[in-house]
């Protein structure tokens, strides 16, 4: 929703690559700019959400009611 990116392209996998660029600080390097202006502080809540869904283990993921909460607020 946030980069526009294909989920696989260039042997690259767009979880690892958004994880990478959040841990490093540059995560708005992979947001599409076609989504135009937005409030950072959003982006990186909404980003940090995305990657809690992308958790392997199912009991790191949240649950529907968590993500509805976090989307809420």
């Amino acid at each position: 929703l946030l980069t526009g990116m294909q989920p696989i392209s260039h042997g690259k996998h767009i979880i690892r690559e958004v994880h990478a660029a959040f841990q490093c600080g540059t995560v708005f390097s992979t947001i599409d700019e076609s989504m135009g202006p937005y409030p950072s502080d959003c982006v990186k809540k909404f980003m940090t959400l995305a990657l809690n869904c992308c958790q392997e283990e199912r009991e790191e993921r949240p649950s529907m009611s968590e993500v509805v909460r976090e989307l809420e607020n």
